[in-house]
């Protein structure tokens, strides 16, 4: 590329101490395509005043070339160390890490609270507390923001979301456009992540071939994680049989293809009955798109209403899956009215771990329930070919339905999450969370004790853990409904901090972006009725977006402040608060030092300074008008160019 030159000259004069002011700027044209960065001072004292004018050569113009991994954003910026974690990278990225689990700080090379030595393993041992003063703590009075809902569409709770956080999809599955309680899909897509979900008009999806009670959207739907597969089911669906229930799946190339325009696949259980309802409990795919699960828990392959998953998998995104015949998996021990799936299914980001609940399960009492996972080593082993694992609560009992709503998997696989909706921990059916969390994906589910987590303000048939839940990517934070609010449960080893947002009452599900800062609603009625957007907001003191760093003017691990009183601190996390002083001294830079500027030309009257004065941003440059001049005609401004500061 031929080299272009750009030249700026400035008519400029320093005097050691004692700046001349300068009264002319002369300017040499740039070449053309040259990106410059320009800066204008421009101060107006009295009626008129003076434009400084200052233009720098501040780099050429760049041929745009696609970010690839391990880069991000728009000028492809190489992505920090991010030690045991994974960049956010791509166009759309911000190059923040996503810590692994037991991992901390901003390059993934701390150990989060709760977790010691060199592998940042789980500290063990230690009592269950669920505390309000967690280091990273969400704000309980944080205001959400509605999202534009053209088709004032009523949506039931279920929600997905892209893991490049840049399609949301939200079910209403009591919409009538193609029949009553035919149902619909909305779904939001921004370019990237600077663009507000709330600034984004969402497009309407229904079934071309929906009918009355299809329910479209009733349970889980789903995502892949860069948002060009989207599936929902209509477990209402009569293809097979009366509310046999069906799957479908929108698939389209790229993101500038509208879902709109693209006609869905159906998937049905080539060997569905009348009522098996698949889909009830929503569906899951993997992050590639390649793996598709969902359940029809009234199946009666064990027995009546003992339920099944149905699996679909294709070796690329270029077949289709309605051309792949289903693995169906069943719970060997599964007995009639066990209702496998009911509470849905949940597949890792790889689709290498599956897990589903049999909520009337008798292991530990007459439907104390249980969980089943099964986990294969790579997608080239069958999943009918896996015997799964079975979870159940150590201190299950009859009639605690484990598994009946709030069942996830964390994206890496580690995390599962179970509610067992009528557990008495803190009052009769008051209902809890379970979560069974392992260090890698070598360790079976089943060599772990689960924690339990419960409402501290849980009352008599509260049922926490009914309905929807959702976990962030690392199984960092839970999210749940809790007497029809949305709580946030942050996870650190077998600690937890419950948070109730106080805006959020009526809620019906909520599901958390990836990395666990942001949180969106869906609300049948409330003020806040509709999708809403919750912004994560860091404690006092802290920042970023995992609220690991020390704001500006706080310093070290507990973040500080800083006492300079006229100086610069050594903030941050790592820094000592130590003082450099600017223009002064001392131990805290409490001592100002000054000097005094006059205009080298004034006259009487001038009143320099009256109109007031302004400096650079830099401290380089300060300006200052003279109100009036001897001539009495118009007002004029001053400015001072220093090569270091002086006052």
């Amino acid at each position: 590329m031929e080299k272009m030159e750009a030249a700026a000259y400035a008519t400029k004069a320093m005097v050691a101490n004692t700046a001349t002011p300068v009264i002319l700027v002369t300017l040499g044209l740039p070449a053309q395509h040259v990106l410059l960065a320009v800066t204008m001072v421009l101060v107006t004292m009295g009626m008129l005043g003076r434009v400084f004018v200052c233009v720098t050569l501040a780099g050429q113009a760049q041929r745009a070339i696609p970010a690839h991994r391990a880069f991000f954003g728009s000028n492809c910026t190489a992505c920090p160390s991010c030690g045991s974690g994974v960049c956010v990278d791509g166009l759309a990225g911000n190059g923040t890490c996503i810590c692994d689990r037991g991992w901390g700080g901003a390059g993934c090379d701390a150990c989060a609270a709760n977790y010691f030595g060199s592998t940042c393993s789980v500290c063990v041992g230690c009592s269950l507390s669920v505390t309000s003063g967690a280091p990273h703590e969400l704000a309980t009075t944080t205001l959400p923001v509605n999202l534009q809902n053209p088709d004032n569409l009523v949506f039931t709770g279920s929600l997905a979301l892209s893991s490049n956080e840049l399609v949301l999809a939200a079910g209403a599955s009591t919409d009538g456009e193609k029949g009553k309680k035919s149902g619909a899909l909305s779904v939001w897509q921004r370019a990237d992540v600077s663009i507000d979900f709330d600034t984004v008009t969402p497009i309407k999806l229904v079934d071309p071939d929906g009918a009355s009670y299809d329910s479209l959207g009733l349970g889980y739907i789903s995502l892949s994680s860069d948002g060009l597969i989207l599936a929902a089911a209509s477990n209402g669906d009569s293809e097979m049989g009366s509310s046999s229930g069906s799957i479908l799946v929108w698939q389209r190339d790229s993101v500038s293809v509208n879902f709109s325009t693209v006609t869905p696949i159906k998937l049905v259980d080539p060997d569905g009955a009348k009522t098996d309802n698949l889909g009830g409990g929503g569906v899951s795919l993997s992050g590639s798109g390649l793996v598709l699960a969902a359940s029809s828990f009234f199946d009666d392959d064990m027995g009546k209403d003992s339920g099944s998953v149905l699996v679909w998998q294709r070796s690329n995104l270029s077949s289709n899956f309605n051309a792949m015949p289903p693995v169906k998996l069943l719970d060997a021990e599964g007995r009639s009215y066990h209702k496998l799936g009911w509470g849905g299914v949940s597949l890792s980001a790889d689709g290498l771990v599956l897990v589903a609940a049999s909520h009337s399960d008798s292991k530990k009492g007459s439907s104390s329930g249980s969980v089943l996972v099964w986990q294969r080593p790579s997608l080239s082993t069958n999943l009918s070919t896996i015997i799964p694992v079975k979870l159940v609560d150590p201190n299950g009992a009859s009639y605690d339905y484990l598994g009946v709503g709030s069942l996830r998997i964390s994206a890496n696989g580690l995390v599962i999450s179970a509610g067992a909706t009528e557990k008495d921990d803190t009052a009769s059916n008051s209902g809890a969370i379970l979560v069974w969390i392992r260090t890698n994906m070598q360790e079976s589910f089943n060599n772990v004790t689960p924690i339990v987590l419960v409402d501290p303000d849980g009352g008599s048939n509260q049922k926490f853990g009914s309905g929807f839940a959702d976990l962030s990517s690392n199984g960092a934070f839970l999210t749940a409904v809790a007497n029809r609010y949305v709580v946030i449960l942050t996870i650190e080893g077998q600690f937890a901090s419950f948070k109730r947002l106080e805006y959020s009452y009526l809620t019906a599900g909520a599901i958390l972006s990836p990395s666990g800062g942001v949180l969106f609603t869906a609300a049948e009625y409330g003020v806040y009725r509709g999708v809403a957007m919750f912004q994560q907001a860091c404690p006092a003191r802290w920042t970023g977006s995992a609220c690991d760093e020390c704001q500006k003017g706080f310093f070290g691990p507990s973040c500080s402040p800083c006492t300079c009183e006229h100086g610069v601190c050594a903030d941050g996390v790592t820094g000592n608060g130590s003082c450099s002083c600017v223009y002064s001294t001392g131990s805290k830079c409490e001592t100002i030092k000054s000097i005094k500027l006059v205009d080298p030309d004034g006259h009487d009257d001038d009143y320099l300074g009256r109109g007031g004065v302004t400096v650079s941003s830099n401290g380089l440059v300060l300006a200052a008008g003279a109100y009036e001049t001897i001539m009495k005609a118009v007002a004029v401004g001053l400015s001072w160019y220093g090569s270091v500061l002086t006052c």
